[in-house]
């Protein structure tokens, strides 16, 4: 979990996953439906983000 500098009501939470099924795994952890659930009122419109890319150092093998 990552805190603006600039603006300290801003929070930034960075993951990365194997694959698409593995994030949709970790999307249906009951841990995750809370944590979403709860922390929706305090999002604005554009609060989740769902960014798509591919790692590229350290060096993954299976892809």
């Amino acid at each position: 979990m990552l805190r603006s500098e600039k603006d300290p009501t801003i929070f930034t939470s960075y993951e990365a996953y194997k694959s698409e099924e593995d994030f949709q795994a970790h999307l249906r952890a009951p841990y995750v439906r809370e944590w979403l659930e709860k922390s929706r009122p305090m999002m604005t419109d554009d609060g989740i983000i769902f960014p798509s890319h591919s790692n590229l150092y350290p060096n993954n093998p299976e892809k």
